[in-house]
């Protein structure tokens, strides 16, 4: 028999697999689970490690089914739509929400295509992947510029306008086969699988937070060029930027998030 370990599990997977004939044992010392099948053992340490014993086809099929970034999520061989946001936490810029459609067959041309996480991604690639995407899949986006972003905030709160917008681009990308899989976020009530960090395990969604980031960063070179100067990502080193912004005399909601504590505490 033997052994090997590693890290990063699919929770949802692991629970999945007593359903799978694994049935749960009483862990040991330092152990947080311990799951026996017909011919392999999978323990998971307090630590996170996991463990898997049986024989090389056994921790081979295991191992692709436990680990976050396989993009595989075999159990599942329907039509998948995948959605996902950009521009939620970043101070300047609006917010745009992206999905992205494919079948069994597509699903494995995006990742030969190199399909990742959008974060994992410097700007030249997640350029190119995002027009191979926007040119050969089906994809939708709803993109918010600040102005609507703040108007929308008036009458609604952040989680029902992603939940909104969420099952809006679904419904755009959705067939009778298909799955709603999405990126889940405090407050998610859409999708058929609501998974945390789903871009890293559901190469729909990556490919949907590709073009969403992608059509996020056109946004704020819109904006930089009409506020006539470059406007910061992100929500940390923006102070100077929000001010730039005041004593220029520019109109703040047409630039940025006005429910922002750091944005009301510049203004």
């Amino acid at each position: 028999m033997s052994a090997e370990s590693f890290a990063n599990i699919n929770r949802e997977a692991l629970n999945k697999l007593k359903h799978l004939g694994f049935v749960e044992e009483k862990p040991k010392k330092n152990e947080k689970l311990r799951l026996k099948g017909k011919d392999s053992l999978i323990i998971v340490y307090n630590s996170n490690r996991v463990v898997v014993q049986g024989n090389e086809e056994s921790i081979k099929k295991l191992k692709k089914l436990l680990t976050l970034n396989s993009f595989e999520l075999e159990a599942i061989n329907d039509t998948i739509v995948g959605t996902d946001e950009a521009l939620k936490g970043d101070t300047f810029g609006g917010l745009v929400v992206a999905g992205v459609r494919a079948n069994k067959r597509e699903r494995k041309k995006l990742v030969e295509l190199g399909v990742k996480d959008s974060k994992r991604l410097h700007f030249e690639k997640l350029t190119r992947l995002a027009k191979e995407i926007m040119a050969n899949f089906a994809f939708t986006y709803i993109e918010l510029l600040p102005e609507d972003y703040n108007r929308e905030l008036k009458r609604s709160n952040v989680t029902e306008l992603l939940n909104r917008l969420h099952l809006q681009c679904y419904i755009k990308l959705r067939t009778k086969q298909s799955k709603h899989i999405v990126d889940k976020f405090p407050g998610c009530r859409v999708g058929d699988i609501a998974l945390e960090k789903a871009e890293t395990r559901c190469v729909e969604v990556a490919a949907a937070s590709i073009v969403a980031k992608y059509i996020g960063l056109k946004q704020l070179q819109r904006l930089s060029k009409l506020a006539n100067f470059g406007l910061p990502l992100g929500s940390t080193h923006v102070k100077e930027a929000i001010r730039e912004i005041k004593q220029r005399g520019l109109a703040p909601e047409r630039f940025l998030k006005l429910h922002f504590s750091n944005v009301r505490k510049d203004l």
